[in-house]
């Protein structure tokens, strides 16, 4: 094991809300909000694709989509990780996301 390897320190867990739809009496149409996912960089697809409860969602980057609210949790959890150094030379965890978004308008 490398002297490098010793510095890492463990990720820590993110805790989150489940952002499920809610139902009111005789809702039946899924709760909607407009996004838009940032475009990325020049090796990144110009979609991206998204699995929720068996729906698949391929979301165009750089445009206004409307997306059920389910699809925000998922977008929420798909962090990466990259470690950067600090001051006294330790090796900190820094989480990203991997599709930055940004919520244009909800309840569409």
């Amino acid at each position: 094991m490398s002297t490098l390897d010793s510095t890492f320190e463990p990720v820590p867990a993110i805790a989150s809300e489940p952002r499920g739809r809610k139902k009111a009496d005789g809702e039946t149409k899924p709760k909607r909000v407009r996004i838009l996912i940032s475009e990325g960089s020049e090796q990144d697809l110009p979609y991206v694709f998204v699995g929720v409860n068996g729906q698949s969602y391929q979301i165009s980057r750089g445009e206004e989509v409307d997306v059920p609210v389910e699809v925000l949790e998922v977008l929420d959890n798909a962090v990466t990780v990259t470690y950067v150094k600090t001051k006294d030379r330790k090796q900190v965890a820094r989480r990203q996301l991997r599709f930055p978004y940004r919520v244009i308008q909800e309840n569409v």
